[in-house]
């Protein structure tokens, strides 16, 4: 049979995955690590997909095959909700405690594992003690620091990385017919994601947010404090929450680099390329750039112990 993946690179991955259907070598638990937006979650769907055509080849046109399958299940983050809760894992228990719909593989993909808490964590684990015949579960994580180490012992750890921007940049051209100059924004965009560049790609408010909170940014080095209070306000209402829409410690890192490869006269690097005049007209030092880097890295510190957005905002605008 011929087995379908989307096109996001990482074709090492691809590859040990494949080889582990082809030869019935599969783990009982799977880990798939890397940062935001590379495809993570398409690939455990894909992966889902062809173990279960392997399984029953009868299947294999039918294109709706994980919607329709009471075999296959995804769990993630309720929104407004701030984990993955114990009661969804014992949803998911009583539901494998059920026989299985085609007789073969049940799989469980769980979206952002990183937002399990300790409970349903623990939970997890029961399930994989519990239920090993015929089951696969799937973690896809940006954090895996933010998993227990007791689950990342037990999964078969697979890493996924940005890839080459030429290949993001084909892909737009090839797969999704976009203009050699909107490709090549995109991929310098995206840093290698290709799910992010699609995102921008297709969804053209997203592409204007992130626009306009760059810019807003921008404007914070020839602000007074006042206007900064201003810009943040008006920025506030996007989501930058965790695993939400934006990464605001990432928009503002993209921008100390880009400034800093024009202090050096890389233009060819500069990330965000819809902004380069205005870049151009920030003339900051070396030395300031290195004193937010610092600010950055203290806010991401911050960040990671649940200190509110606004309020890293804030700490941001008082300091820079």
């Amino acid at each position: 049979m011929k087995y379908i993946w989307h096109n996001i690179g990482n074709e090492k991955v691809i590859d040990i995955l494949e080889k582990n259907i082809k030869n019935k070598m599969l783990a009982n638990f799977y880990i798939f690590s890397g940062t935001k937006d590379l495809g993570k979650f398409s690939l455990a769907k894909d992966f889902a997909r062809n173990v279960f055509v392997s399984e029953n080849p009868e299947f294999e046109k039918m294109d709706n095959l994980l919607d329709v399958n009471s075999d296959f299940f995804v769990i993630e983050k309720v929104p407004d909700k701030k984990n993955i809760s114990i009661e969804q894992i014992r949803d998911l228990i009583s539901s494998l405690s059920s026989s299985s719909f085609l007789g073969s593989y049940r799989i469980v993909v769980i979206k952002n594992a990183e937002n399990l808490n300790q409970n349903s964590a623990n939970a997890l684990l029961k399930v994989l003690e519990d239920f090993k015949d015929k089951l696969l579960v799937i973690l896809t994580v940006n954090n895996l620091e933010a998993l227990p180490k007791t689950i990342v012992s037990r999964g078969q750890l697979l890493n996924l990385h940005s890839v080459d921007l030429d290949y993001v940049y084909n892909f737009l051209i090839n797969d999704f017919k976009a203009s050699p100059s909107v490709a090549k924004n995109l991929a310098s965009l995206s840093l290698g994601r290709p799910m992010l560049a699609i995102k921008f790609l297709e969804n053209e408010t997203f592409y204007e947010e992130y626009e306009h909170i760059f810019e807003s940014l921008l404007d914070f080095f020839n602000s007074d404090f006042l206007e900064r209070a201003r810009i943040i306000d008006d920025i506030y209402h996007y989501d930058f929450s965790s695993g939400g829409s934006f990464n605001i410690l990432e928009i503002w890192q993209s921008l100390v680099r880009d400034l800093s490869f024009l202090n050096h006269d890389r233009v060819d690097f500069i990330q965000n390329k819809f902004a380069i005049d205005k870049l151009r007209k920030r003339e900051v030092s070396l030395d300031f750039l290195f004193k937010i880097d610092l600010i950055l890295k203290k806010s991401g510190e911050y960040l990671k112990s649940n200190i509110g957005i606004k309020a890293i905002m804030e700490y941001i605008a008082v300091n820079i």
